[in-house]
């Protein structure tokens, strides 16, 4: 007999077999990606995501990421490591807009000058400027670094 739901249909031993699974395969993709030099890993991220047809191992692997989601045994942020990496062009970086201030606001709560804040995002001085004083929008990488740094700290990008 069927449950309503999928995760009624697991027992309690067969959803702590696939939380231990669930979890090797962090520990062992943070190891990997630890191992790997920066431009290793780009250039092996950029690999898997040329395909225009996934394999059959992955869409077998994104079917069961999407059914661990689904059951509960890997949180949103699991399910984004795992699947990320094969949507390729799919994959839409939500960014929000962000005002000059709020750039001030996030340099200032780092302790940085405006040389040292454009330097660590690969900006001109000139530009962070006009971003401060609101005559520039931030747009494309910059928009998305600055939202990173704002929902996470400016330590991830140092």
């Amino acid at each position: 007999m069927f449950a309503k739901n999928e995760r009624e249909n697991i027992d309690s031993d067969e959803l702590l077999t696939l939380q231990e699974i669930g979890a090797g395969w962090l520990v062992a993709d943070a190891q990997q990606v630890a191992m790997r030099s920066p431009k290793e890993f780009c250039r092996r991220w950029l690999m898997a995501t040329k395909r225009k047809h996934p394999s059959r191992l992955t869409k077998a692997l994104l079917e069961t990421a999407d059914d661990m989601r689904r059951a509960g045994i890997i949180d949103e942020m699991a399910h984004a490591k795992i699947t990320l990496p094969h949507l390729g062009d799919k994959a839409d970086v939500v960014t929000e807009p962000i005002s000059g201030d709020d750039i001030r606001k996030l340099r200032e709560e780092a302790h940085m000058s405006q040389a040292v804040f454009a330097r660590c995002l690969n900006l001109t001085v000139g530009y962070v400027l006009q971003l401060e004083r609101g005559a520039k929008r931030p747009t494309g990488p910059a928009l998305v670094l600055l939202n990173v740094i704002r929902r996470k700290g400016i330590e991830v990008i140092l």
